[in-house]
Protein backbone atom coordinates (compact mmCIF):
# COMPACT_ATOMS: atom_id res chain seq x y z
CA UNK A 1 0.00 0.00 0.00
CA UNK A 2 1.39 3.59 -0.67
CA UNK A 3 0.11 6.62 0.19
CA UNK A 4 1.54 9.85 0.37
CA UNK A 5 1.80 13.28 2.01
CA UNK A 6 3.36 16.06 0.99
CA UNK A 7 7.08 14.83 0.46
CA UNK A 8 6.94 11.68 2.80
CA UNK A 9 5.78 8.46 1.22
CA UNK A 10 4.49 5.64 3.60
CA UNK A 11 5.08 2.17 1.78
CA UNK A 12 4.25 -0.98 4.16
CA UNK A 13 4.72 1.47 7.48
CA UNK A 14 8.36 2.58 6.51
CA UNK A 15 9.48 6.00 5.08
CA UNK A 16 10.63 6.42 1.56
CA UNK A 17 11.61 9.39 -0.34
CA UNK A 18 11.11 9.42 -4.06
CA UNK A 19 13.66 12.53 -5.40
CA UNK A 20 11.47 12.82 -8.48
CA UNK A 21 9.36 14.62 -6.31
CA UNK A 22 11.59 17.83 -5.96
CA UNK A 23 13.16 19.79 -8.36
CA UNK A 24 17.22 19.58 -8.37
CA UNK A 25 18.93 21.59 -4.98
CA UNK A 26 15.40 21.16 -2.95
CA UNK A 27 16.11 19.89 0.23
CA UNK A 28 13.42 17.08 1.24
CA UNK A 29 11.59 17.83 4.70
CA UNK A 30 13.93 20.14 5.85
CA UNK A 31 13.19 22.47 3.13
CA UNK A 32 17.36 23.01 3.14
CA UNK A 33 19.17 23.36 -0.21
CA UNK A 34 21.86 20.39 -1.23
CA UNK A 35 22.76 18.53 -3.66
CA UNK A 36 20.45 16.04 -5.42
CA UNK A 37 16.25 16.47 -4.86
CA UNK A 38 15.11 14.42 -1.92
CA UNK A 39 18.38 15.15 0.01
CA UNK A 40 19.08 16.97 3.07
CA UNK A 41 15.39 15.93 4.65
CA UNK A 42 15.23 12.88 7.34
CA UNK A 43 16.83 9.74 6.16
CA UNK A 44 14.55 7.27 5.19
CA UNK A 45 13.81 4.37 8.30
CA UNK A 46 14.33 0.92 7.93
CA UNK A 47 11.18 -1.18 9.16
CA UNK A 48 12.38 -3.13 11.67
CA UNK A 49 9.54 -5.90 12.50
CA UNK A 50 8.62 -6.61 16.18
CA UNK A 51 5.27 -7.63 17.28
CA UNK A 52 2.17 -6.41 15.66
CA UNK A 53 0.11 -4.37 18.16
CA UNK A 54 -2.54 -1.61 18.09
CA UNK A 55 -0.98 1.64 17.28
CA UNK A 56 -1.14 2.87 14.09
CA UNK A 57 1.97 1.31 12.83
CA UNK A 58 2.95 -1.56 10.30
CA UNK A 59 5.05 -3.27 13.11
CA UNK A 60 5.49 -6.61 11.43
CA UNK A 61 6.72 -4.75 8.94
CA UNK A 62 4.27 -6.82 6.19
CA UNK A 63 2.89 -3.80 4.50
CA UNK A 64 -0.67 -3.58 6.33
CA UNK A 65 -0.93 -1.52 9.29
CA UNK A 66 -2.39 -2.52 12.25
CA UNK A 67 -3.47 -5.75 11.04
CA UNK A 68 -6.94 -7.08 12.08
CA UNK A 69 -6.63 -10.47 13.66
CA UNK A 70 -3.60 -9.72 15.56
CA UNK A 71 -4.26 -6.54 16.79
CA UNK A 72 -8.11 -7.41 17.54
CA UNK A 73 -6.39 -9.96 20.07
CA UNK A 74 -3.66 -7.79 21.82
CA UNK A 75 -6.53 -5.64 22.39
CA UNK A 76 -8.37 -8.40 24.03
CA UNK A 77 -5.93 -9.55 25.74
CA UNK A 78 -4.38 -6.37 27.29
CA UNK A 79 -8.44 -5.91 28.35
CA UNK A 80 -9.33 -9.08 28.98
CA UNK A 81 -12.63 -8.69 26.85
CA UNK A 82 -13.30 -8.61 23.07
CA UNK A 83 -12.05 -5.70 21.63
CA UNK A 84 -11.21 -4.24 18.20
CA UNK A 85 -8.49 -2.20 17.07
CA UNK A 86 -9.70 1.19 15.65
CA UNK A 87 -8.84 3.69 13.13
CA UNK A 88 -6.04 5.39 14.52
CA UNK A 89 -4.08 2.57 16.63
CA UNK A 90 -6.44 2.20 19.71
CA UNK A 91 -7.81 -0.24 21.31
CA UNK A 92 -12.11 -0.06 21.43
CA UNK A 93 -13.21 -1.02 24.95
CA UNK A 94 -16.86 -0.17 25.20
CA UNK A 95 -17.59 -0.26 28.96
CA UNK A 96 -21.70 -0.03 28.10
CA UNK A 97 -21.22 -3.70 27.09
CA UNK A 98 -17.77 -4.67 27.86
CA UNK A 99 -18.13 -8.53 27.10
CA UNK A 100 -15.38 -9.76 29.53
CA UNK A 101 -13.52 -12.93 29.32
CA UNK A 102 -14.72 -15.31 31.57
CA UNK A 103 -13.50 -14.73 35.04
CA UNK A 104 -13.19 -10.70 34.91
CA UNK A 105 -15.60 -8.09 35.45
CA UNK A 106 -15.66 -4.75 35.09
CA UNK A 107 -16.97 -2.76 37.86
CA UNK A 108 -15.07 0.74 38.00
CA UNK A 109 -16.49 2.36 34.51
CA UNK A 110 -13.06 3.26 33.35
CA UNK A 111 -12.54 2.00 30.27
CA UNK A 112 -9.09 2.69 30.26
CA UNK A 113 -8.41 -0.35 32.09
CA UNK A 114 -11.12 -2.64 30.55
CA UNK A 115 -12.42 -5.76 32.78
CA UNK A 116 -9.92 -5.21 35.58
CA UNK A 117 -11.40 -7.02 38.21
CA UNK A 118 -11.60 -11.16 39.35
CA UNK A 119 -14.09 -10.58 41.42
CA UNK A 120 -17.95 -10.06 40.74
CA UNK A 121 -18.59 -6.40 41.28
CA UNK A 122 -20.42 -5.48 44.33
CA UNK A 123 -23.11 -2.97 43.69
CA UNK A 124 -26.50 -1.52 45.58
CA UNK A 125 -29.65 -1.28 43.60
CA UNK A 126 -28.58 -3.09 40.46
CA UNK A 127 -30.86 -4.77 38.35
CA UNK A 128 -31.42 -8.74 39.17
CA UNK A 129 -28.11 -9.38 36.51
CA UNK A 130 -26.62 -11.31 39.62
CA UNK A 131 -25.33 -8.77 41.74
CA UNK A 132 -22.93 -6.66 39.64
CA UNK A 133 -22.93 -3.18 37.42
CA UNK A 134 -21.12 -4.53 34.65
CA UNK A 135 -24.25 -4.98 32.27
CA UNK A 136 -24.88 -8.68 32.93
CA UNK A 137 -21.18 -9.44 32.55
CA UNK A 138 -20.85 -11.34 35.72
CA UNK A 139 -21.77 -14.47 33.52
CA UNK A 140 -18.85 -15.13 31.72
CA UNK A 141 -18.67 -12.37 29.54
CA UNK A 142 -22.41 -12.78 28.15
CA UNK A 143 -24.04 -9.64 28.45
CA UNK A 144 -27.96 -10.09 28.80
Amino acid sequence: MLACTGLLCLLAGCKVYDDGLLPAGAGGRSGAGGGRAGMGGDAADACVMSVEVCNNLDDDCNGVVDDPELTDAECSERYHARVECGRGGFCLFMPSNPMCDPGWYHCDGVPQNGCESQMPCACTNCPQDGGSDDGGADDGGAAE
